[in-house]
């Protein structure tokens, strides 16, 4: 998905299991085709997955990456978000994604091996074996369903995710999604606004992370609460 770094590094903290670090960017899939903000799609597809015991580190991938959602982007994202989207008159949706950009980029370049981990992650999930559960719970076909879950296995793998070239490469990837609003990310226009992103994280997201990892430990258990 567009911004995977944060969750796998959270999720790191937790399992370094290979199933474990794709269930923590899984729920993001659904951004692509439906609008499932809170993630509640989420809550049928785990119970439908849940009788096979091999699921059980995927599943807990997923909850992990919930529970960091409700509280990361209420206690932090959100008020950034705020002050951007005011500064260049973005949409909501647009100021949060150059957030979380930001964030993934400062995150990538102190922990290169994330995007390694990732990468390494991504041989150990089968597209086909989860995507019928995700059409039926999204009520979708099953062959868009199956593309969008190829398209972010692929996205996922980028090796360097925030050259200019890779960003180039998942714009023109996503830009058919249309739940996605990459087509308001102007390359001429972006630079400044990137900018002006990572001087609102850079002196506290560090710290704020470092809380919600402790929060989510406990928030994992039952993120649906």
């Amino acid at each position: 998905m567009p911004y995977p770094i944060c969750h796998v590094y959270v999720a790191l903290q937790y399992s370094k299991n290979p199933q474990h670090t794709i269930g923590s960017i899984f729920p993001d899939v659904t951004h692509l085709l439906v609008k499932d903000k809170k993630h509640v799609l989420m809550k049928a597809f785990i119970k439908d997955i849940a009788s096979n015991k091999e699921n059980k580190e995927f599943i807990d991938g997923i909850k992990t990456h919930i529970a960091l959602d409700h509280y990361f982007h209420e206690r932090y994202i959100y008020k950034k978000r705020d002050i951007l989207m005011q500064e260049f008159s973005l949409h909501p949706s647009t100021a949060e994604g150059y957030i979380e950009m930001a964030m993934d980029k400062l995150i990538d370049k102190q922990h290169p091996e994330v995007a390694r981990t990732i990468k390494q992650a991504t041989k150990a999930i089968k597209t086909k074996k989860f995507a019928s559960y995700l059409s039926r719970e999204m009520h979708q076909p099953l062959r868009r369903v199956k593309k969008a879950l190829r398209d972010a296995r692929l996205i996922a793998r980028f090796k360097n995710p925030y050259k200019l070239r890779t960003l180039l490469l998942k714009a023109i990837i996503l830009r058919k999604y249309l739940r996605l609003r990459v087509r308001d990310f102007k390359f001429t226009h972006s630079k400044k606004i990137f900018r002006r992103a990572e001087l609102l994280i850079k002196d506290d997201y560090s710290k704020e992370l470092s809380r919600a990892i402790k929060v989510v430990g406990s928030l994992r258990k039952n993120p649906f609460r």
